[in-house]
């Protein structure tokens, strides 16, 4: 079917002269912190116009006008760097894809602005670089980010625009991809008829700090898209970043693409000043607990008072979604210690205790020593102890197959197992996984409802969980340590 065709079936009005916009990117979010290579098998490759339902564009039904050409899009969960194989293999088909698709009028690149490759000192500027390379000298290049990213000012400066999120968690990836769509057009149509400009303001925010609808994250992605609304600005966005891109304290930079540069500059300064005014209100989204004997007293409180649901406890040290291992046994062991049994610990990545549950059978006990398996070596080091084990139940086929997806967010036929350890009740699996929705663990015959608090390796809870249902954030050791000052002293 060609891509007019394809075009007018999805209702899209063509024109004879509607503009070939090819589309592609490499999407990774990686975390300094973590040690472990993310290697090709970690990436979920999709091409043509299957990966458009990858890239979340179902709202570019909006934008008239536009004939697709999707070329190659890979995606892999958050985890450490690339390895350097593998970004050259990723980037070696996007370019052969670039290649074979013919002359394009642009090319909107789908990136998250965090992807890191051992060996390479920009890999997201060498992204934009080699696809400039490929096309024509005028052919404008846009990208869409994750405002936790930090492309850096070699990638911005070698596009001709590019447009983040305006929500975090985030619900307006097609809308984005939309606005970052029109942008294009507009450089198309108008090639000299825009001005960018960015301003960094010395602003840290870790995790949850930078997301939410209210509160001062919610009030600084309201400013940019009040700002985009004004007359003589195209496109504003503000980039958070995160401090374990590299390892070490962040910027907040905004971007302001307008039709002058005095309106670009006066824009972005004063998105600038607003962060920086309200500086002292950026706070974590949930209450942060520091000390086991907080947890203890903070647990039992939130549950005596609590009329809907457990306390959900947030591993944020090793959550899975910002880029940390997900094998660390910390919060379990000290769970253990506090006497805080009556609950659930899930997402706990253990292939080597999972295929030793699998041996001896479901119902059988034995005494094993517990603790990181994927990065044993890691900084700071994950806790270790000898245990006693129940095997209660081995889910073979559990429900995070269906997790099997363009993003790369799982792994078919991934096994998972229910232990009791120490009186604790563990949900262990063989690959990395974080519980985005609590329906997830009902379909794997799990009731979260039973437990008192059920931990789950995130920033933020999963999907599903009432608004009165009481969360904690677990300030863990790990990748992904909140306290950055102690896991930069740790390394």
């Amino acid at each position: 079917m060609s891509n007019n065709r394809w075009n007018e079936r999805r209702g899209i009005q063509v024109h004879s002269k509607s503009l070939k916009v090819g589309i592609a990117g490499i999407h990774l979010e990686t975390a300094a912190f973590n040690p472990i290579e993310t290697r090709r098998d970690a990436f979920h490759v999709s091409l043509g116009f299957d990966m458009l339902r990858c890239v979340e564009l179902p709202e570019i039904d909006a934008v008239a006008g536009i004939e697709f050409a999707p070329l190659y899009y890979a995606r892999a969960r958050p985890g450490g760097a690339v390895s350097q194989a593998t970004f050259v293999e990723l980037l070696e088909g996007l370019i052969a894809r670039l290649h074979r698709i013919g002359p394009l009028d642009g090319l909107l690149l789908a990136q998250h602005g965090g992807l890191r490759a051992e060996g390479v000192a920009d890999a997201e500027a060498a992204i934009v670089l080699a696809c400039r390379q490929v096309l024509r000298p005028n052919v404008p290049i846009v990208a869409t980010y994750d405002p936790h990213g930090d492309p850096g000012e070699k990638a911005i400066s070698a596009l001709d625009g590019a447009c983040a999120y305006w929500t975090a968690p985030h619900v307006d990836i097609g809308a984005t991809r939309r606005r970052a769509l029109s942008l294009l057009r507009h450089v198309i149509v108008e090639p000299r008829g825009q001005a960018v400009r960015t301003w960094q303001t010395p602003l840290s925010l870790v995790g949850s700090m930078a997301e939410g609808e209210s509160g001062a994250a919610g009030d600084t992605f309201r400013d940019v898209a009040q700002v985009a609304e004004r007359v003589g600005v195209i496109d504003a966005s503000v980039l958070m970043g995160s401090p374990w891109l590299e390892g070490r304290p962040n910027v907040l930079t905004h971007l302001v693409i307008a039709t002058s540069m005095v309106v670009a500059d006066r824009s972005v300064r004063e998105l600038g000043a607003a962060a920086w005014e309200r500086r002292a209100a950026y706070r974590h989204r949930y209450p942060v607990v520091d000390s086991i004997s907080d947890l203890q007293k903070v647990v039992h409180h939130a549950g005596s008072a609590s009329t809907r649901g457990p306390v959900w406890l947030l591993d944020a040290g090793d959550a899975v979604g910002a880029g940390g291992v997900g094998d660390r046994f910390d919060l379990t062991l000290a769970l253990i210690d506090a006497d805080l049994r009556d609950g659930l610990v899930t997402g706990i990545v253990a292939p080597r205790l999972l295929e030793r549950c699998v041996e001896a059978g479901e119902g059988t006990f034995f005494e094993t020593t517990v603790g990181p398996e994927l990065a044993p070596s890691s900084i700071p080091a994950g806790v270790k102890r000898t245990v006693g084990v129940t095997v209660r139940r081995i889910l073979p086929h559990a429900s995070v197959r269906e997790k099997v997806n363009c993003a790369g967010l799982g792994h078919g036929r991934s096994r998972q197992v229910l232990l009791d350890v120490e009186g604790m009740c563990l949900l262990i699996g063989e690959f990395r996984r974080s519980i985005d929705d609590s329906d997830e663990m009902i379909a794997d015959g799990i009731d979260p409802q039973r437990y008192a608090f059920v931990a789950v390796k995130s920033t933020r809870p999963p999907a599903g969980v009432g608004a009165r249902s009481p969360v904690l954030l677990v300030s863990t050791m790990g990748a992904t340590d909140h306290d950055l000052g102690r896991l930069v002293q740790s390394v």
